[in-house]
């Protein structure tokens, strides 16, 4: 697994989990981050995962669809910042999963499309 993280200007680099994060930098009181996400997801989970520790949502430990939807809406809602999303590899979710994150990925491009952005390799 790995998803990665880079921001404007990144201050040091560390590797948990197989997320590489380059740590987050407030510029004029926007944050700006990338969670790159380079081999492929095959559990819901790593995507959970990958966001909430690289753009530090306020909570880790999520595990279902639910909890992460409120959880990205409720920050995109409350807080100056714009997060990239890149997908290096292949999305092999299964199928259900697939569609909820697809779904979210549309509905949050439409409601924040100046705050988050998805974009994919494949």
């Amino acid at each position: 697994m790995g998803a990665k993280a880079d921001i404007e200007t990144h201050l040091f680099s560390y590797t948990i989990a197989g997320i590489r994060d380059h740590s987050s930098v407030r510029l004029l009181s926007m944050e700006k981050y990338t969670v790159t996400f380079e081999d492929e997801v095959i559990r819901k989970e790593q995507i959970f995962e990958g966001i909430t520790d690289v753009v530090k949502l306020g909570f880790s430990g999520i595990s279902n669809w639910d909890a992460f939807d409120e959880l990205i809406f409720e920050n995109l809602e409350n807080r100056d910042i714009q997060i990239v999303v890149n997908h290096e590899s292949a999305l092999r979710l299964p199928a259900r999963d697939l569609e909820i994150y697809l779904d979210l990925r549309s509905e949050l491009s439409l409601k924040f499309g100046d705050k988050i952005q998805f974009n994919f390799s494949q």
